[in-house]
């Protein structure tokens, strides 16, 4: 607000510099452009740029027309072939020279633009109150008049859209793109008609215009041209404004009446300190120069540099300043009468809708909108309303009000529109919001005096704003308040009381004005007053540094009303949290207030800080878990300790307390206390409780069902071995004991020759006894090893080679886009998410290139798992070239030493059991290598990958570490690292813990998980429909998820559709299991072969091949097969039909008995 006399004036109306106002004698170094010679035009043109715009107007008025027409292009084209063809080279000109030659000549074009204003004032008006034929009649006809511009162009887009949508939208784009031919024109055009569309979010087209920069390499970006692009396309956010002088002088090859717009704009900026500009440049000359235009921005920008010279009446000050004084004497009632035939008749004046809106609000009535129903100006006041309630709408209603003004772009109304968002959001521009409000403002009023910086400087535009002696009561308010008085007796007692805390704040005396401001806020108050109070009062409280007292003001005003702090920055009371002592730390509003910043902010730093309040609140009452707080609340819980619960205390916020000894642990804790909050305290969100506790049981079940098929991948059932051993393995066994040791009068003899003790065993080796051992060893080996039924090469197969592993390790550079899959040609797709966004504007030979090395990387990471399953993760022999991890070659040695073991061994099971041990030993050393192999050479062959991906697109695109491409091959060396440590631990003898009995819900839900985890770029969406349920036994189930798994995975690696959609129904019918699971075929799958697929398919039905099951890739209806027959042990008790239709759905069809499934 304002100050003493003493300070001193705002720099930016500072210094004249050379700007003049009386035309001057040319000097002599322009006789060259007067006598009509080109010669060194554009130095000759730089320094009259130089000249104060009444010199370059005296010497444009004396130049030959041929030189004046090249000097200054054609600044009404007729046709949108002739704009913006005029060539603009870059600016080596400051903003001020440019500002000197585009005074010059929008002034010579005051009549033009006068026109320009008045038709740009019906054409909104009219499209505001939804007359759109209308204001495209008058559109058309100031294009008779005025020729073409940037104006009509974006207004023709957006009336286009307006009365025939998106249809009319793009072929109003088509024609001006077809007129225009390829330019500046053309993308500008293009934007245009994008932010025009009605389904179009104002966030989505933002990031359509970032994504133009995004797209760009940086050595091949102009910077003045975007510049002059981004002024264009993003000024409603653009924080900063870069090469303006450029902006300006691009606009000569455009009508003068997008340079005026630019010109006006430009001056309106420096008048509100944007950053980037230039702010010793005076801006009172320049408008004084322009001021014959009849232009309420100027007139409000020569009252903002000079207000004791000020000419501010315009046709609308006194309706304004009626309306004002209404409101001010608290006579709303008047305002809701007098405001609707002023909003009906200036549509475009925002101090209208605010006043009407606000005074609703003071009266408690709903709001009353009589504006035609439908019309952009109907919708704007009901969003100006929401914003000013600061309900569950306003965050909408902010968007909604940004994309209009986004939509009218520079016009006076938009400019004003993008202010008052501004200042109702915590989102603020690097520049005064208020001063740019009050710039655009329909008629200057008392509250334009708010923006001066000097009491004496208000006072004067307030006494040039004065019509008669009987001072209204606005401008007397504002009047008293510069002048450091109470305010008039007139004024609302409320507004008089809030002033006069304001007026305390000014003075510094802070403590004062917190307890006014305080007591205000103890009484019943309408929102606005409330908001108004509540920001007073923070602000206070920060000034004292009493942060504790201002985290529960302001945590106790969101949990009320949330939206009431979108004009009030969390972050510095957020920030002070670290220094807060103990006590402060016991205060319930600090968990609450660093919550509130994670939401504004997530990441990292602001999760850390609710954690650490979180911590220290628990801490400072003696307890480890939330639930322990909920003994010690007497009576019924205040709202901040509800919203703690529900928001705070929720799991990715408690897993780092010390009190939480699993993931589970932590789970419980919040079904607890969604429990509570159902049953007790928050009932009004009982169903909201009721879902996420499903949610969390739900994710709790299939966690732990994810984990126990993750601890089951490795098997051997050795029960399965040890019957399917043949009574000839047993006569074999038996004539080995036989053999084993010799008879008693041999071993009496040697004892009495002294060669042995005689109480000591002693076995004698012979070749027969050791090969019959070799023998028997190695059938149960063989078995064990490659056994279709139960062996260990089976379930590697089954349960990590066919589809998992490949789909889990992929799943991370799939998720960041990084690589694709094979076509039916064998070639790799192109990888046209990276392709798009980082190499779109770097020309075809780099992107060949970069194309052709993202292939590359796709094919190296397949080779590398291909390699792993192939090679890796096998039984070592010669089909894999000895590369297999699971060593089980035992020599000659090794025999003999378990001979000697075993010798003694005369029971048939033990034998049988201690050679499964030894294999189980072996097998156990095996997948420690295994998992030393994934830590060690696995991982670094995909960092190297991941390294020699970045340095070869670097090559093409140096800024690649800086760019979300970068980001993400950063993010898949952390992924691939957590992903090959959840690989790891599936290599480890299968758990002994027992699965519980589950349901057919959880079977579904498990499996979909699984397929989703491995396949996630597929985006598997199946639709599970439960029938009646029945219960399974637990031994059961890693055998029914491998069924689930081959169905669903077939369905995500066959169907060639993206995304993989499915139905599946699973139900208990007739004391049968029935699983039945159909999917959609793509166009590109050739049904004739699936059907031929289908008859192979159902000769399986009596027979297996022998090793086929461990063999890789296909359908894995073999292994199906495997898991219904051995591992369910149902044998031939199955029925299993495939069948495709003719609209191509293929289907599988799978019916089990209940008995021997079920406990």
């Amino acid at each position: 607000m304002w100050t003493s006399e003493a300070p001193a004036r705002p720099t930016t109306r500072l210094s004249v510099g050379r700007v003049g106002y009386r035309s001057m004698p040319p000097k002599n170094g322009y006789s060259p452009l007067l006598s009509g010679r080109t010669d060194n035009l554009a130095a000759h043109l730089s320094a009259l740029k130089e000249e104060p715009p009444s010199q370059i107007r005296f010497v444009l008025r004396k130049l030959p027309p041929k030189l004046l027409r090249a000097l200054t292009a054609n600044f009404l084209p007729r046709t949108l072939g002739d704009l913006g063809k005029a060539p603009v080279g870059r600016s080596q000109e400051t903003l001020q020279a440019e500002l000197n030659w585009a005074a010059a000549i929008v002034s010579r074009y005051a009549a033009q633009l006068a026109s320009y204003l008045k038709f740009s004032d019906s054409v909104e008006r009219l499209f505001l109150l939804g007359r759109t034929d209308a204001a495209f009649g008058e559109l058309r006809t100031a294009e008779a008049q005025l020729g073409v511009s940037l104006w009509s162009v974006r207004m023709s887009l957006l009336l286009a859209e307006h009365i025939g949508g998106l249809e009319a939208n793009r072929a109003a784009l088509t024609v001006l793109r077809e007129a225009s031919g390829l330019g500046t024109l053309n993308l500008l055009a293009t934007y245009y008609s994008q932010r025009a569309e009605r389904s179009v979010s104002l966030a989505s087209y933002d990031t359509a215009v970032a994504q133009i920069f995004r797209q760009i390499p940086a050595e091949n970006l102009d910077p003045w041209a975007a510049a002059y692009v981004r002024f264009h396309l993003s000024f409603h956010s653009e924080p900063h404004f870069q090469r303006q002088a450029f902006v300006l002088k691009r606009e000569g090859a455009f009508s003068v009446i997008d340079r005026y717009e630019t010109f006006v704009r430009t001056l309106q900026l420096l008048a509100s300190g944007a950053d980037g500009l230039d702010a010793s440049i005076a801006v009172r000359p320049y408008a004084q120069l322009v001021s014959a235009i009849p232009d309420v921005r100027i007139r409000c920008l020569l009252a903002w540099t000079q207000p004791h010279n000020a000419n501010v009446i315009t046709d609308l000050t006194d309706s304004l300043v009626s309306l004002s004084d209404a409101y001010t004497r608290g006579d709303y009632a008047q305002v809701l009468e007098a405001a609707p035939p002023l909003l009906e008749a200036h549509p475009n004046a925002l101090e209208f809708y605010e006043l009407y809106a606000l005074s609703h609000l003071h009266l408690g009535v709903p709001l009353i909108n009589s504006l035609p129903a439908t019309s952009p100006a109907a919708q704007a006041l009901n969003n100006v309303y929401d914003v000013l309630q600061k309900d569950e709408r306003t965050s909408e209603a902010l968007d909604s009000l940004g994309k209009l003004a986004a939509t009218l772009a520079f016009s006076r109304f938009a400019s004003q529109l993008r202010a008052f968002r501004d200042s109702h959001s915590t989102h603020r521009q690097p520049f005064a919001g208020p001063v740019f409000f009050q710039l655009n403002t329909i008629a200057p009023s008392g509250r334009f005096a708010t923006i001066f910086r000097r009491a004496a400087d208000a006072l004067a535009f307030l006494d040039a704003l004065r019509r008669s002696d009987a001072e209204s009561p606005s401008i007397a308010l504002f009047r008293a308040g510069a002048e450091g008085r109470d305010p008039p007796p007139d004024v609302d007692p409320a507004r008089r009381d809030r002033y006069r805390a304001h007026d305390l704040l000014r003075r510094q005396r802070t403590a004062e004005a917190a307890n006014e401001f305080r007591r205000m806020l103890s009484e019943q108050q309408p929102v606005p007053v409330r908001e108004e109070c509540t920001r007073a009062l923070a602000a206070a409280c920060m000034s004292l540094q009493r942060w504790t007292e201002c985290a529960e003001l302001l945590a106790r005003a969101f949990v009320e009303q949330p939206n009431l702090l979108a004009t009030i920055e969390i972050a510095p009371v957020a920030d002070a949290y670290p220094g807060i002592d103990p006590e402060g730390q016991a205060s319930i509003a600090w968990p609450i207030i660093c919550h509130i910043r994670y939401t504004q902010a997530p990441g990292p730093g602001t999760a850390r800080g609710v954690v650490a309040a979180l911590d220290n609140y628990l801490v400072a009452h003696n307890v480890e878990k939330p639930t322990e707080l909920l003994g010690r609340a007497a009576g019924a819980p205040s709202p901040e300790f509800v919203y703690f619960l529900r928001n705070v205390c929720v799991p990715e916020l408690m897993d780092s307390l010390v009190g939480f000894d699993s993931v589970a642990d932590l789970q419980r804790e919040r079904i607890a206390l969604c429990q509570i909050l159902r049953e007790h305290f928050d009932k009004v969100h009982a169903d909201t409780y009721a879902d996420e506790i499903k949610r969390i049981t739900q994710t709790l079940e299939v966690s732990k069902a994810i984990q126990h098929i993750d601890e089951s991948k490795v098997n051997i059932d050795t029960n399965g071995i040890a019957r399917s051993l043949d009574k000839s393995f047993r006569e074999r066994f038996e004539r080995f004991v036989s053999f084993s040791k010799l008879n008693e009068h041999l071993r009496k003899a040697l004892a009495l020759k002294g060669i042995v003790p005689e109480s000591e065993d002693m076995i004698i080796l012979s070749d027969e006894r050791l090969e019959q051992f070799g023998a028997l060893f190695g059938d149960i080996k063989s078995r064990f090893l490659s056994s279709n039924e139960y062996g260990l090469d089976a379930y590697l197969s089954m349960r990590i080679r066919h589809g998992t592993l490949a789909g889990q390790l992929r799943s991370q550079f799939e998720l960041e886009h990084l690589i694709t899959r094979k076509t039916a040609e064998g070639e790799y797709e192109p990888n046209t998410e990276w392709l798009e966004r980082s190499f779109a504007t770097t020309g075809h030979a780099a992107t060949a290139e970069a194309d052709k090395r993202l292939r590359a990387f796709s094919s190296d990471i397949d080779d590398l798992i291909e390699h792993f399953k192939s090679k890796c993760v096998q039984i070592r022999g010669p089909q894999n070239g000895n590369e297999g991890l699971f060593d089980f070659e035992y020599t000659n040695e090794d025999l003999r030493r378990l001979y000697v073991r075993f010798a003694t061994v005369s029971e048939y099971d033990s034998f049988v059991h201690g050679v499964f041990a030894e294999l189980w030993s072996r097998t156990e050393r095996n997948l420690q290598k295994v998992v030393e192999h994934i830590r060690t050479r696995l991982e670094r062959e995909f960092v190297s990958s991941l390294d020699r991906l970045a340095s070869d697109l670097a090559v093409l695109n140096p800024e690649l570490p800086h760019l979300p491409l970068g980001a993400a091959v950063a993010r898949s060396k952390t992924n691939i690292h957590y992903e090959l440590e959840r690989v790891a631990g599936w290599f480890r003898k299968a758990s002994d813990a027992g699965f519980p009995d589950f349901s057919l819900s959880l079977l579904a839900q498990t499996a979909v998980a699984i397929v989703q985890n491995c396949y996630p770029t597929h985006r598997l969406q199946p639709q599970v429909a439960i029938g009646d349920e029945c219960t399974l036994r637990g031994t059961l189930f890693a055998a029914f998820n491998d069924l689930m798994f081959y169905l669903l995975e077939n369905v995500v690696r066959h169907s060639r559709c993206t995304p993989a959609t499915a139905v599946m129904r699973l139900a208990r019918e007739n004391e049968r299991v029935r699983i039945h699971v159909e999917n959609p075929l793509g166009p590109s799958v050739n049904v004739a072969s699936v059907r031929e697929r289908i008859s192979y398919v159902a000769s399986l039905r009596t027979s297996v091949p022998s090793g086929a099951v461990r063999s890789e890739g296909g359908t894995g209806f073999k292994k199906i097969h495997k898991a219904l027959r051995v591992d369910m042990g149902l044998e031939e008790d199955f029925e299993f039909a495939v069948s495709v239709s003719d609209d191509g759905v293929f289907a599988v069809d799978i019916s089990l008995p209940l008995q021997g499934l079920a406990p």
